[in-house]
């Protein structure tokens, strides 16, 4: 059997954040071709637990996790970046560090046919293993644009936030810069929405570009909601992400007030709130959870889902899960970019705060409405579940042959 090289940073899990559920969705297409060794782990994702990585035992031939919690030099440049000290370019945080290298020494005598790389900031990694020999051939799965993805970030933060606006622009430039030196080298790209296609090879002049769209687990039969008073509005999302907690932020501010505590409650899961947001997660019509394990009881008792978001990239998640979860959603255009679902159809469009507003009235009215909604989105889910997903990585997984790395 070939052997496959999986770089990613994050463990992958069939549940959890999206960097964790597509890699889970490569990783679960790709074993079924090769023998896979997998080397995990970036300061930018949870740590790897070992609870997760021993599910992936008997699945992968070896596993590597980076360990970023003892190793001083990840700790050096983590505080000079809070002091505003640049050891390196802005994004050398993925280049491993020497400790790292002595972990990846382990595998310097291993012959892969074929390495998949999840995300940028794993090529560093995955070179650093490769580093003296032919290489094999070589894919990256970007999942979204990430310097197009940073661009959006900053022009969120915007004049409010200076020093992240600053920051994502920054990353922004060197993203872009790393990108125009490697995309063209690479044996396939992959990303996940069909309109980064184009725009990808074209900005680059690549001729591989492929769109394998983000999947979720989905039930055979669509779950049925819970009838509870008050009204649960569900919002899902690490609240350390710029764009989730503005758009918690844009929801306590300008939608929330206009309907009753003792009606309607807002649900928000999601961990790492800014400290400013966490002391506004309390009160009435208020409810926060922080690290739900799982998040089917949560959406079993919510009426509606919310995905008020105005930058990202790729596909997007919380979309999916609510449509998997039987639940109607109500979204701006952007989360749900890169998904050919319609408004007024598979999902409820809003932007303003008024638009919002009332989307949610006419959710909370109208069983008929909701039931609707809720079964097409249901219905078109079905078509891009974990299983089809996993089946498009399979059938993808012999490609493009030959490195073009030099």
């Amino acid at each position: 059997m070939k052997r496959l090289l999986f770089a990613a940073p994050a463990v992958p899990r069939p549940t959890g954040s999206g960097v964790q559920m597509r890699g889970w969705m490569f990783l679960q297409g790709l074993v079924r071709r090769y023998a896979v060794t997998l080397v995990v782990g970036s300061p930018g994702f949870p740590e790897a637990r070992a609870l997760d990585l021993q599910r992936l035992r008997g699945l992968v031939q070896q596993i590597i996790a980076l360990d970023f919690r003892r190793d001083p030099f990840v700790r050096v440049r983590s505080l000079a970046r809070r002091v505003g000290l640049r050891m390196a370019p802005c994004w050398d945080w993925a280049e491993p560090t020497p400790p790292m290298r002595r972990q990846l020494s382990r595998l310097h005598e291993c012959a892969f046919d074929r390495a998949h790389v999840f995300r940028l900031n794993m090529l560093p990694v995955t070179l650093a293993v490769l580093a003296g020999r032919p290489l094999p051939a070589l894919d990256l799965d970007l999942d979204d644009w990430e310097s197009e993805t940073r661009l959006a970030l900053s022009r969120l933060a915007g004049s409010n936030q200076p020093a992240l606006h600053r920051r994502y622009a920054e990353e922004a430039t060197a993203l872009a810069e790393y990108e125009r030196t490697w995309l063209p080298r690479v044996s396939r790209l992959f990303v996940a929405a069909e309109t980064d296609v184009q725009a990808i090879a074209g900005r680059h002049g690549l001729a591989t570009v492929v769109a394998v769209g983000n999947s979720v687990e989905v039930p055979s039969v669509q779950p049925p909601p819970l009838e509870c008073d008050p009204a649960d509005l569900l919002f899902v999302g690490g609240l350390g992400y710029l764009p989730n907690h503005h758009g918690v932020e844009f929801l306590l501010d300008n939608v929330m007030p206009a309907f009753s505590a003792g009606a309607v409650r807002l649900t928000v899961a999601g961990a790492k709130p800014p400290p400013s947001l966490r002391r506004r997660l309390f009160g009435p019509g208020r409810r926060w959870i922080e690290a739900p394990e799982r998040v089917e009881a949560l959406y079993a008792r919510a009426q509606v889902a919310l995905a008020p978001i105005h930058a990202g990239g790729g596909t997007r998640i919380k979309a999916l899960e609510a449509f998997a979860r039987g639940r109607p959603l109500i979204a701006t255009r952007a989360a749900v970019a890169g998904l050919d679902v319609e408004e007024n159809r598979h999902y409820l469009a809003a932007e303003t705060p008024g638009e919002w507003i009332e989307a949610i009235r006419a959710l909370l009215a109208r069983r008929d409405l909701r039931d609707r909604i809720a079964k097409a989105a249901f219905e078109w889910v079905g078509r891009h579940s974990l299983t089809r997903g996993i089946e498009q990585v399979e059938a993808l997984a012999d490609g493009a042959e030959g490195p073009r790395v030099p």
